[in-house]
């Protein structure tokens, strides 16, 4: 059977982003503009006030228990059936991490989202230290689709701890971005979707919806934003040193050069958005291009010096270099 998707669901993220965003409409006018005839707060506070309703938040319970029951999900008779016979095996075997996978993953097929996520979490349970990171993004995911749209306290903590272990899948990161959307931290927000947009596939279903929810979201956080150009082109990826896998030796190299050169050239001469210098870096490195990569490092570290979001791309591409060297 069919495992729960891991990466954001291109039309159903965007309308969760969305809902997200018009409910925070009063808080954001707050955070910029105070209330007429109050002194301005300092950033300070008004972030120590944010972190207070944060903490303040409603459990998963709570939030699902506002969320109206959706009408059971017309499924076919045999599968249905097939899921009932694995509740009642894993009832007999509740250690078996594998199963309690496909279990979450065919209750999410039937429409279960609390049962399939508790599913998912009793498979965290199991495997301990050695939970694969997807795990946890599936395991949020499914929570926040049982909460309306809502990233609970329990789900946050399952993708920082996902976080923290490595993943950087973008549901992860999208929904991660979402969270801090939601209790008003507009600019940790923007730092996680800048990342999604510039770092991604330009085709990801995920690319358009955040895309044009960035520029008002880093007006909200107080960035100056200039959004990368759908058409733009950002150098050599993963898929064109792909497709030269069937040239020979001496023409793929003198194709995948021919690239890096026009993107360096053009970043010298133009400049760019952090994801084209990071993409950069991370030619060079499989080039075995080792101080020109280093070099180019330098240069945009100066260059987006003060910028968190473009730094942080810049930095991840710098540790490729690393484990290169």
């Amino acid at each position: 059977k069919a495992e729960p998707e891991s990466g954001i669901r291109g039309g159903s993220a965007f309308t969760l982003a969305l809902m997200a965003f018009l409910t925070a409409g009063p808080l954001a006018a707050y955070w910029h503009l105070g209330s007429p005839g109050v002194r301005d707060l300092p950033i300070q506070r008004r972030i120590e006030m944010v972190a207070q309703a944060a903490e303040r938040r409603p459990p998963q319970t709570e939030l699902e228990a506002g969320v109206p029951a959706d009408p059971p999900l017309d499924a076919d008779p045999e599968y249905a059936s097939l899921v009932e016979r694995l509740r009642g095996i894993l009832a007999e075997n509740p250690d078996d991490a594998r199963g309690f996978d496909l279990l979450a993953a065919s209750e999410a097929r039937l429409g279960n989202d609390k049962a399939a996520y508790a599913a998912k979490l009793r498979a965290i349970e199991i495997r301990g230290d050695d939970v694969p990171g997807d795990d946890f993004a599936v395991a949020a995911e499914l929570m926040v689709r049982a909460a309306g749209g809502e990233v609970s306290p329990e789900a946050r903590d399952l993708l920082t701890e996902g976080w923290r272990r490595g993943n950087r899948s973008p549901s992860l990161a999208y929904h991660l971005g979402l969270y801090h959307l939601q209790i008003g931290r507009y600019d940790i927000a923007f730092d996680f979707w800048r990342r999604l947009v510039e770092g991604g596939p330009p085709d990801a279903p995920w690319i358009p919806g955040i895309r044009a929810s960035l520029p008002e979201i880093a007006a909200l956080a107080g960035v100056r934003y200039s959004p990368l150009p759908e058409t733009a082109t950002r150098g050599p990826s993963a898929d064109d040193i792909e497709a030269a896998s069937g040239m020979t030796e001496a023409e793929r190299q003198e194709m995948i050069e021919g690239m890096v050169a026009g993107l360096a050239d053009r970043l010298a001469t133009e400049g760019g958005p952090a994801g084209e210098w990071a993409r950069l870096i991370r030619a060079l490195v499989v080039l075995g291009r080792f101080d020109e990569a280093a070099a180019i490092v330098a240069e945009a570290r100066r260059t987006f010096d003060g910028d968190g979001a473009g730094l942080a791309l810049i930095n991840g591409a710098a540790e490729t270099l690393g484990a290169e060297e």
